[in-house]
């Protein structure tokens, strides 16, 4: 059976498919241990996860109120493009030797870093059109020249697009309802 890497963060409405998701995986014997904040330790505890720590993360919770104006400012400084999430990557696939990895959609540093480990990825998306074409999608463009300063530091190639970094896994998971 294989042994997995599932970088994820604490979102809130991510959690709940990602969470599925590795429950199935897990069933079928595979192993996965997670790199996460902080504040999801006791969530995964419960799931008998182990959770590998993310070293210079800022605490973020999503418990916690932070005033309407800071909280996405935050997440995208502290969360979205936050180095330490692809340098915990790096660590993990140098001590665990994974088979292969599972990266939240959001986490761009970790989408970069495990481009360059060359292990097979599926990136985990949150909603259809999420980042790619949906509101996000300008803020992506916007550093796209930071996430390619990112990858000549790691030795991967520049990516034309954020669309590039994320197709470039060997999967993208997109949950959504059936009917959908």
């Amino acid at each position: 059976m294989a042994e997995l890497v599932w970088v994820t963060w604490d979102g809130a409405g991510n959690l709940p498919p990602q969470r599925s998701l590795v429950a199935a995986l897990r069933a079928r014997g595979h192993r996965v241990r997670v790199l996460a904040h902080e504040s999801l330790r006791e969530v995964l505890a419960r799931d008998d996860l182990d959770c590998l720590p993310v070293r210079g993360l800022r605490h973020y919770d999503s418990k916690e109120a932070l005033a309407p104006e800071d909280e996405m400012p935050f997440v995208v400084e502290h969360i979205w493009y936050a180095r330490p999430f692809g340098a915990a990557l790096l660590a993990a696939v140098e001590e665990r030797r994974p088979d292969g990895l599972l990266i939240d959609v959001c986490l761009t540093s970790a989408l970069v870093a495990a481009r360059g480990t060359g292990l097979p990825t599926a990136v985990l998306g949150h909603f259809p059109y999420q980042i790619l074409l949906g509101p996000f999608a300008p803020l992506a463009a916007s550093r796209l020249e930071e996430t390619n300063a990112y990858a000549r530091e790691l030795g991967v190639a520049p990516f034309a697009s954020h669309q590039a970094l994320i197709e470039a896994a060997s999967l993208v998971l997109v949950p959504t309802y059936r009917s959908f």
